[in-house]
């Protein structure tokens, strides 16, 4: 008796259940042809920010990663100076260059950092900066990830190619003992190593390289 009553629930129940589960997936996800939908909810630079603002280069990173056979090498550099200029009521005018020192540049191994230093890489040596310089910022109403891009040349190892710098705007935070205001970015792109001649092209290591970056800047308030 038990079982059939058990079995007559689950008949009852059953279809209740099915067409709740069907419901919430339905409502997890509601975006209409025209929406455009934007990461972390990045915000309005033009609303927040205006004039000059310095790189905090101990609050500020910057990650790459290279396929290698299988899988992924990855690494970092660090940021020596960086400096923001946002021009509110044209943003397109606005500027942003940072310099990263190419003897920073760490894999968690010793022997194949000196490797990629060395001549048959980076040869850092001899091109011991590497250097991007936006000469503007623009949004990007089509892209569904990064609201803004930076557009300038990136300029390592002897070699300049334009390229864009997708981002987004995640804010402010005020630090009122020190009378400054913090305003952090992230983002993303992908390069070529061979643009750049950093080593031979083909073997085990991809030349396509994933960078991906976390940056803060400050302005002291007056």
């Amino acid at each position: 008796i038990l079982i059939k009553l058990m079995s007559i629930v689950s008949l009852v129940i059953a279809p209740y259940i099915a067409t709740t589960g069907t419901n919430e997936m339905k409502s997890e996800v509601v975006v209409s042809e025209n929406t455009t939908v934007v990461s972390n909810v990045s915000k309005d630079i033009a609303k927040e920010m205006s004039g000059t603002y310095i790189m905090d280069d101990a609050h500020s990173f910057i990650n790459f990663s290279i396929r290698h056979l299988l899988s992924q090498a990855k690494g970092n550099i660090s940021i020596d100076t960086g400096v923001v200029n946002i021009d509110a009521t044209n943003l397109s005018a606005s500027t942003m260059m940072f310099v990263m020192n190419a003897n920073t540049i760490t894999t968690q191994n010793d022997y194949r950092d000196k490797h990629i230093k060395g001549v048959d890489f980076f040869a850092t040596d001899s091109f011991p900066k590497i250097t991007f310089t936006a000469s503007s910022i623009d949004t990007m109403p089509s892209n569904p990830i990064f609201r803004y891009v930076a557009r300038g040349i990136l300029d390592m190892h002897g070699f300049k190619k334009e390229i864009n710098l997708p981002f987004n705007y995640h804010g402010l935070t005020e630090i009122p003992e020190e009378k400054m205001m913090v305003h952090s970015f992230d983002g993303e792109m992908l390069i070529s190593r061979m643009d750049f001649k950093i080593g031979e092209e083909g073997g085990s290591v991809g030349n396509d390289v994933k960078i991906e970056f976390w940056i803060e800047v400050y302005q002291q308030k007056k």
